[in-house]
């Protein structure tokens, strides 16, 4: 259902809702016809917290911009959590949340689920900027205050998919 300004966007200024990256499951099943939304594999990916911690450091300009993990987490810029992305009061809406860890096992089931002749292969996709650059694990380089800190914002991805540092 669109929304009073929505429709006057769409009216006066004829502008359409548009999908983003990343955009919450909830807002797009807003805007999808329910047969739709019923009818199509919903899926998305979720990655172990203090994995994916590391990486959005990186993403978001590394050694760079912040001397410390504590300074990137206490400016605001710490990506805390997507659990958001994929439930609505904290019930998932999509139809299989996979782990990002096991991607290959991901790209097969969503194959023969889609009935694809070929299995999805992502494994010449770079997502630029995004890796970890000190090629080290999570666990040599995130100090307790961090472990922590990320423990408690994902709490509910770390229980819901049984992840541990």
């Amino acid at each position: 259902m669109y929304s009073k300004t929505d429709l006057f966007r769409a009216i006066f200024r004829r502008e359409r809702k548009k999908y983003y990256h990343h955009m919450p499951a909830s807002e797009i099943k807003r805007y999808t016809d329910p047969d739709v939304w019923n009818n199509y594999f919903k899926f998305c990916f979720e990655r172990n917290p203090w994995d994916k911690f590391i990486s959005w450091y990186w993403w978001k300009g590394g050694d760079e911009e912040y001397s410390t993990f504590r300074e990137f987490i206490n400016s605001g810029n710490a990506k805390p959590s997507g659990f958001e992305l994929y439930t609505i009061n904290s019930q998932i809406i999509v139809d299989e949340v996979y782990k990002y860890e096991e991607l290959s096992a991901a790209m097969e089931d969503i194959s023969k689920r889609l009935n694809l002749d070929e299995k999805l292969d992502l494994s010449k996709i770079n997502a630029k900027g995004s890796i970890n650059k000190s090629r080290k694990h999570y666990s040599e380089l995130l100090s307790d205050y961090e472990r922590e800190w990320i423990s408690k914002v994902n709490a509910r991805e770390i229980a819901f998919f049984d992840y541990e540092f």
